[in-house]
């Protein structure tokens, strides 16, 4: 039982993975812009925005991204991101303006930890900001992100019912 609930959720994550990523324009491309969810879609619930670090990451980081698996088994791609699921749910679409919508499908301890916004944050408020990490297909694209696209931003999640 506990097999097969796991096998749905993964199943789920990847349906809503392909679901966004049909949506979204890669971040990767020369402009940070995406388009947004459409009004029509449907959407169970959504958060306030709240701050958060950005980070990068691509295949060849560990074990699961040389493999392209999230720590949910849904394979990765350009429009997944990590999250600290006890804040923001796998399954959930995060908005971030100016660089576009992303599923939550994975996790790491750096993420829970917080560690990119304790280390670098210049106030309290950045210190304790929420970290995405967003995935890129490629060392080079990840890489451009860190470097030109925004460290800070206010971010909502919404969760599909």
């Amino acid at each position: 039982m506990k097999r097969m609930k796991m096998m749905f959720s993964l199943v789920l994550s990847l349906m809503l993975c392909l679901t966004v990523q049909a949506g979204v324009q890669s971040a990767s491309s020369k402009s940070f812009f995406s388009r947004s969810l459409q009004p029509n879609e449907s959407l169970a619930s959504a958060s306030q925005g709240r701050l958060a670090r950005l980070t990068a990451y691509w295949p060849g980081e560990d074990h699961y991204t040389n493999h392209r698996l999230s720590a949910t088994g849904t394979p990765l791609r350009d429009g997944c991101c990590a999250v600290d699921s006890s804040i923001i749910p796998y399954g959930s679409v995060v908005k971030i303006p100016g660089v576009g919508s992303y599923i939550a499908v994975d996790t790491g301890t750096a993420v829970i930890a917080r560690k990119a916004a304790r280390e670098s944050g210049h106030n309290s408020q950045e210190r304790s900001a929420l970290v995405i990490d967003l995935y890129f297909v490629s060392r080079k694209a990840g890489e451009l992100f860190s470097r030109e696209g925004p460290k800070f931003a206010m971010i909502a999640w919404q969760t599909r019912g």
